[in-house]
């Protein structure tokens, strides 16, 4: 991305961490490069390192943010713990994306420190390079032939199996989708 914007949005992540109290992780780099895997899966290792790293600490839950997401309301409610409050049975929560391309978006990924969180990043991790009847690679193939960790989540909540611990939540909204 184009530096000055990254470090703008970096500092507009930081600030709103600061005003709600929030330890706020950064990362410049990847945690995927040396496995050769597309870059829009260092948000999940990101996420499972944060999930080792608070495991057994008195925290609620973490958050991936996106670094082309600007937070605007930063002196209003406090969105993450509203989502957090309003869902308490899901331990994953995204929003719905603005696109048909895809049923939910994971530019912004909040997710409960439990063990339902855990077991949903690990299973994420796992798809990124489990064989598929398709023949594509959600680690490895260009974005032209797959949505790579958004398109495995979405094929969780797809599965029934995965949906109970998988809010996706209407964009600006704390309500589910149906």
């Amino acid at each position: 991305r184009i530096a000055a914007l990254s470090e703008s949005v970096v500092e507009n992540h930081a600030e709103f961490a600061r005003r709600h109290g929030y330890t706020y992780w950064w990362h410049r780099g990847s945690l995927v490069a040396e496995r050769g895997w597309q870059p829009y899966w260092h948000k999940v290792a990101m996420l499972r390192a944060a999930a080792r790293h608070f495991r057994s600490r008195n925290v609620t839950g973490f958050v991936w943010v996106d670094d082309d997401i600007v937070l605007t309301n930063h002196a209003g409610t406090d969105m993450l713990q509203h989502a957090l409050r309003h869902h308490r049975t899901a331990s994953v929560l995204v929003t719905r994306d603005p696109s048909t391309a895809a049923t939910l978006n994971t530019g912004i990924v909040i997710v409960r420190n439990d063990a339902g969180g855990r077991e949903v990043l690990d299973e994420l991790w796992a798809r990124a390079t489990a064989p598929r009847p398709d023949g594509v690679s959600l680690a490895f193939d260009a974005q032209s032939r797959c949505l790579h960790e958004q398109q495995a989540l979405q094929e969780m909540v797809v599965s029934g199996e995965w949906a109970p611990r998988i809010a996706v939540l209407g964009q600006r909204d704390a309500a589910p989708l149906a």
